[in-house]
């Protein structure tokens, strides 16, 4: 249902809650046999706990945001503050007070399950995870809506903004891990005695319903002291109800209906309470969750997550970078990554005993990440951050700016490639960005919100079946051929894959977008500090969005310390554009730009699921619009043995593109230790001091060499030199 707004007694409420999706991994109450009172609570109970309840100032007031949304949050932080309130004792005047409705509201916006980027409302299923996942902090320390103002209307803006927003008290984080979630189960809306049950034993539920007029004829009155019957019935003529979705609190049920506590303030039914007939919630109601309170956390030092000694241990080896300082680790502390307060991060290593510096945590890999979503605009990675512009302030102006106030100097900004989903990259960070901590850079990860090689792999197999491999092996090279070539076509047919992924580079350099930000801020740091170093390292598609960024430099006269492009995924236009211009311009030195990339033979060797070559001739020979486009990352491009005009790889019209790249790079000065500025892999790939890999398109940032090799030369040093922290361990 599309988001309403309603008029209440002179004020306008939004009603944006989304229905749950159904998820096989919700877990459904099962009530115990027993038998239930034939009101709850009774009406002695419900006299004192009501009244003593509103006294508090505990019923909510939605309608006092204007025409925002947020009832999931307000809904939620009802039943919270019902819960605790009754744990506490009712009717105690020591309690704490209301807890933020807006901070799980934007929980809730941040863990929705909705697909896509560009819509508003969030689901109840939402704010429970966002409950489950953080905790719920006091009202003070979360006052508005970090997306207040960017969707209070009927257009989105696309998360594209130019001035920050709302930002939430510091102190959140701590705060609500003194008021977790502890077990939670979906409740059968249908049923109508689960839910009293559900009821009886915790004391309140969290529900959603489609609303109707009666909802705002409901009768007014201080009714509470009467008990139940001093509780007005919401009307209900038996109509569809269409004036939209709205989240609230369930606190008690009678022969009539539920008790309903409301967010609309005091002056709605009596004093926020009303009973909802159980016909009307047969027909309307939507979903239904129970939730029980957990126990509260002990403050912990500042970015030490539940089960994570790990942070700590970083700060012996984070170098002069400081990873693991307090500014970073306690605003990395704000988000718990794909996991509850009480579980700890996964592993990220097979066996992170070899590894020379310690993995980091998933939160303090997100405090050096910038995730780039749909149209090229930064995604949030906190909860507490609504706008682009904020992401962008803290990452960079304030973690990066605070480890140059330190005295640090040298930054690496990473791209990873399109191929890998936001989760895989973050494995990879968690990984590597505690090897250039360790030896004193300080890295900033760009990555992309998904990855295309899951769908990629999925549309080549339905192509060809599950029978390829066994018959490759058998036909041999000439079946492969053929089969490839298939795949080539089937490639071409959705190449809008690949150009939607180069789109959003493009138009991360625009206005708004997560490049055009990260430039300015650059710029910004390095007006400030004058000895910043800025150096670009990226794999695969990272080389759009590092010849994006390049030519901001360009535009904004910001210096390029180093380039380093591991098998980069662009055409030679694409390069000449923005890379050979780059370091015309002098932009980037001509004698610290590096390339490395893959053989023919193990180019030809790779495979991208059922597709028996590497990304790369398939990007050049069937995701591109033109079939046969040269891309910069193919060693035949820079193979002065490969003279023909008219190759698998490019057409007759490329050749004197080919021939013009080629020489480019074979002009390039040697590196310090003698070795080519473009170095091409030929042998297996060391992973770890104790395994390899077969080369492949998709491995360049699990060498050890290769990495130890681009951290050597953002240091100035000969490639080959030891390093302080050696890298010893890239098996993600």
């Amino acid at each position: 249902m599309p988001t309403r707004l309603l008029q209440f007694d002179g004020q306008t409420v939004r009603l944006d809650a989304r229905t749950d999706r159904l998820d096989p991994r919700d877990r459904p109450y099962a009530p115990p046999l027993a038998a239930l009172p034939p009101r709850w609570p009774d009406d002695a109970r419900l006299r004192r706990l009501l009244s003593a309840y509103v006294q508090q100032g505990l019923v909510l007031d939605q309608s006092s945001q204007g025409s925002q949304g947020a009832c999931t949050g307000y809904g939620l932080a009802a039943v919270v503050n019902f819960l605790l309130w009754q744990r506490d004792g009712a009717g105690n005047t020591n309690h704490a007070g209301p807890v933020s409705p807006h901070m799980l509201y934007d929980l809730a916006r941040f863990y929705d399950e909705w697909p896509g980027e560009e819509y508003q409302g969030s689901s109840c299923r939402g704010a429970i995870k966002g409950w489950s996942k953080h905790g719920s902090c006091a009202a003070p320390l979360w006052q508005a809506s970090v997306h207040a103002g960017q969707d209070d209307g009927d257009d989105h803006d696309q998360g594209r903004d130019s001035a920050g927003g709302y930002r939430p008290d510091q102190r959140w984080a701590s705060d609500a891990a003194t008021r977790p979630l502890g077990v939670y189960y979906r409740v059968d809306s249908a049923c109508i005695t689960d839910m009293q049950a559900a009821l009886h034993a915790i004391g309140a539920l969290y529900v959603s319903a489609s609303v109707h007029p009666g909802w705002l004829e409901v009768a007014a009155g201080n009714g509470l002291a009467r008990g139940h019957a001093g509780l007005p019935v919401i009307g209900y003529d038996g109509m569809p109800a269409d004036t939209g979705n709205h989240a609230f609190a369930i606190v008690g049920y009678n022969a009539h209906g539920f008790v309903v506590q409301n967010s609309w303030g005091e002056g709605w039914g009596a004093r926020g309470f009303a009973v909802l007939r159980y016909d009307d919630w047969r027909d309307n109601g939507l979903d239904c969750w129970v939730a029980a309170l957990g126990v509260p956390q002990a403050a912990v030092a500042p970015g030490l997550a539940a089960g994570s000694g790990m942070v700590a241990r970083l700060g012996a080896n984070a170098g002069d970078a400081g990873s693991a300082s307090g500014a970073t680790v306690a605003a990395a502390k704000s988000r718990r990554v794909g996991v509850s307060l009480a579980a700890a991060d996964p592993p990220v290593l097979t066996n992170p005993a070899l590894a020379g510096a310690l993995p980091w945590s998933s939160d303090t890999a997100y405090a050096h990440t910038l995730v780039s979503g749909n149209n090229g605009v930064l995604r949030s990675s906190r909860p507490d951050l609504g706008r682009a512009s904020d992401l962008v302030a803290v990452a960079v102006d304030e973690r990066l700016g605070d480890w140059l106030r330190r005295g640090g100097r040298k930054v690496v900004i990473y791209a990873h490639g399109g191929l890998n989903s936001e989760a895989a990259s973050l494995r990879r960070i968690r990984v590597m960005g505690p090897y250039f901590t360790a030896n004193g850079i300080y890295p900033l990860f760009y990555t992309w919100r998904t990855g295309l090689l899951e769908t990629l792999g999925g549309v080549l197999r339905d192509a060809v079946g599950d029978t390829l491999a066994p018959a490759r092996s058998l036909l041999g090279s000439t079946f492969s051929d053929a089969t490839d070539g298939l795949l080539e076509t089937v490639a071409h047919r959705v190449r809008w894959m690949w150009g939607e992924m180069k789109d959003n580079a493009a138009l991360a350099a625009q206005d708004g977008g997560a490049l055009a930000l990260l430039a300015a801020a650059l710029v910004r740091l390095r007006q400030d500090y004058p000895t910043l170093e800025i150096h670009l390292a990226g794999h695969s598609a990272g080389a759009f969005v590092h010849g994006h960024l390049l030519e901001l430099c360009r535009a904004t006269r910001l210096p390029v310390a180093s380039v380093t492009l591991y098998a980069p995924a662009c055409s030679l236009a694409f390069a000449r554009r923005c890379f050979i211009a780059a370091v015309a311009a002098g932009v980037v030195p001509r004698d610290r730009f590096w390339l490395h990339l893959l053989s023919d033979a193990t180019e030809r060797d790779d495979t991208v699921g059922p597709y028996g070559k590497s990304l790369l001739y398939l990007v050049a020979r069937g995701f591109e619009d033109v079939r046969k486009t040269p891309l910069a990352g193919l060693y035949r491009t820079v193979d002065a043995a490969a003279q023909h005009p008219d190759d698998e790889l490019w057409r007759a019209a490329d050749w004197p593109a080919v021939q013009a790249w080629r020489a480019w790079v074979a002009a390039l000065p040697a590196q310090a230790d003698g070795l080519p500025a473009c170095e091409v892999t030929t042998m297996r790939m060391p992973v770890s001091v104790q395994a390899a890999l077969k080369p492949g398109h998709n491995a360049f940032d699990n060498d050890i060499v290769i990495l130890s090799r681009t951290i050597n030369r953002v240091l100035n040093r000969p490639p080959n030199a030891v390093l302080a922290a050696p890298v010893t361990d890239l098996d993600y």
